[in-house]
């Protein structure tokens, strides 16, 4: 069962980066791939997860020409409250998008936090807020 979820997760996020940055661009809805540098989305942007679970999201890297064999070191640009952690899919290399869980142990609190998530190319560092909603 867990291995069908992973192919599954898998067969989404292709399709995700897909649709993104190849289909749809071709029909007005532009991803703007980035003149200078690179750009970082999440999906979802909030996310719920209740106590001793798990959820997760991807993070999108869209590159410039000039970065798109740059290596992307992920992290965190806030310090996560108390009972949660995050598991990066791949927090260093060259992947336009990874999947990233967020983990919430028992003993975490109930309510909404704001998380910040990065990526650091070249020196350079962008991040995007991601909501995540305890329950």
């Amino acid at each position: 069962m867990k291995l069908l979820l992973n192919i599954a997760f898998m067969i989404f996020s292709k399709l995700f980066y897909l649709m993104t940055f190849i289909v749809l661009p071709l029909f007005g809805q532009q991803h703007e791939i980035p003149q200078k540098e690179f750009d970082i989305r999440s999906t979802p942007g909030t996310i719920e997860v209740s106590r001793g679970g798990s959820g997760s999201i991807i993070l999108a890297i869209a590159r410039s020409k000039s970065y798109q064999r740059s290596e992307a070191q992920l992290g965190t640009g806030s310090s996560l409250p108390q009972g949660i952690s995050l598991v990066y899919e791949k927090a260093l290399g060259v992947a336009h998008e990874t999947k990233v869980t967020i983990v919430v142990s028992d003993q975490a609190a109930a309510g909404d936090f704001n998380l910040i998530l990065n990526c650091t190319m070249h020196h350079k560092t962008k991040g995007v807020v991601v909501r995540v909603k305890i329950i």
